[in-house]
């Protein structure tokens, strides 16, 4: 097993593992992933990706964070490593820019986002599959209580 493979592992595993009540759990798992970037071992084997609902994910995450939820369509640069699925990269918007990466299989992921301060805000993503035909959002006045 290769040194990147151990390390994607164990990114992995202390995602997954992540709790978010513990102060610097997130940090935590966000510097293992700065770690893996300081080599160009992972970059080297990376290939370009455009993934529709990876997308969205990082412009609702950003959207939140700006407290903006109208903010303009937010630019995102994202590369895949094929053999793990890792998907990273970065996404902008204003005076907003953040570090993410994101594991499909798990459907788990930490957006960070600097500043003009040494605070890092971290953000756990995790997709849900919604079944076909379910809609999403408060039910209406009067529809407490019944199965639609």
């Amino acid at each position: 097993m290769s040194k990147l493979t151990q390390q994607l592992t164990a990114l992995r595993e202390s995602l997954r593992d992540a709790d978010g009540s513990q102060s610097d759990s997130f940090s935590e798992v966000f510097s293992d992933f700065l770690a893996i970037t300081e080599t160009t071992e992972l970059l080297d084997v990376c290939k370009p990706f455009n993934g529709k609902s990876t997308r969205v994910m990082l412009e609702q995450v950003l959207r939140k964070h700006a407290n903006e939820p109208k903010l303009p369509t937010p630019q995102a640069q994202m590369q895949q490593h094929p053999a793990s699925g890792l998907i990273h990269g970065m996404i902008a918007a204003g005076r907003y820019i953040g570090t993410f990466f994101y594991f499909p299989d798990e459907k788990q992921g930490i957006v960070a986002f600097g500043g003009l301060t040494p605070t890092m805000h971290y953000y756990r993503m995790t997709a849900t599959e919604v079944p076909p035909g379910s809609v999403l959002g408060r039910r209406g006045p009067g529809s407490a209580g019944q199965n639609n």
